[in-house]
């Protein structure tokens, strides 16, 4: 019995010599797209990972004169590192693959399949780490850099500000956990409408874990939690964190504090 894939494939082939086509299939390594000048061609990430690979990256048929230039677009936290099999020398953005092939030379590869344009992205290691710590009842005058109190020493969170980048506009809420909100939406705590009653942010929120995710980043929260914990969609790792480490409730005398 003709098994029905193989039966298919034999058609396209037969159907590939009848026009006079061949095929140039798009491959991509990492995370990033391939476009073409002409609109017409090209291969996105989630194309190239789909199973089926649709006939656009698996096939890309070529039938006539082939003039085409392809262009990597590399996705957040990632970066083009080079094409394989093809422009190897192309080493300067916007990374530019072009083909110039006249039907004649078409013709002879006719049925078939030629080296697939290969395009490899790379994790993009150049973004700085951050490291943004949340402290529970400090004042804004309580650390010495701040109005230039010197009644308080503070010399490794000083240095701290002083390598980083200060933002000195956050207004926080009178009570932890809203203050943990806002932080982690950038609306004030009226304007998502929370409550610290155990429910958590809203998943429909976008928060900056969720964003600095978008950008390549591994997220990590370690520490007190305190902005839900009832709703499971209000736990770390609904709210943009890849991992975490710590409780959900504050350390209270004659409490013990829900861990994960």
């Amino acid at each position: 019995m003709l098994n029905p894939r193989l039966f298919k494939i034999a058609l396209i082939g037969i159907a590939l010599l009848l026009v006079q086509a061949c095929r140039h299939p798009i491959e991509i390594e990492g995370q990033g797209d391939v476009t073409s000048s002409t609109g017409t061609r090209g291969c996105s990430f989630e194309e190239s990972t789909a199973s089926p690979v649709p006939d656009n990256c698996a096939q890309n048929l070529i039938v006539g004169d082939y003039q085409e230039t392809y262009y990597p677009v590399a996705r957040p936290g990632w970066k083009f590192k080079g094409w394989v099999n093809y422009c190897t020398d192309v080493v300067t953005p916007p990374y530019g693959c072009s083909f110039t092939v006249p039907a004649e030379t078409v013709q002879l590869f006719s049925g078939g399949t030629v080296f697939p344009l290969k395009a490899v992205f790379e994790r993009d290691d150049t973004k700085p780490n951050i490291l943004l710590i949340m402290a529970d009842d400090l004042g804004y005058n309580d650390l010495a850099i701040n109005n230039d109190n010197t009644q308080i020493d503070t010399p490794n969170m000083d240095q701290l500000a002083r390598d980083g980048v200060r933002f000195t506009r956050h207004y926080a809420s009178t009570v932890c956990s809203p203050a943990r909100a806002a932080l982690l939406t950038g609306y004030h705590p009226e304007r998502l409408g929370y409550l610290p009653n155990g429910r958590g942010i809203s998943p429909a929120i976008e928060t900056l874990p969720e964003r600095l995710q978008q950008e390549g980043y591994t997220t990590w929260h370690i520490g007190k939690w305190h902005i839900g914990d009832l709703e499971r969609t209000a736990w770390p790792d609904h709210q943009g964190f890849y991992h975490w480490f710590g409780f959900s409730q504050p350390v209270a005398p004659g409490r013990r504090p829900r861990r994960w």
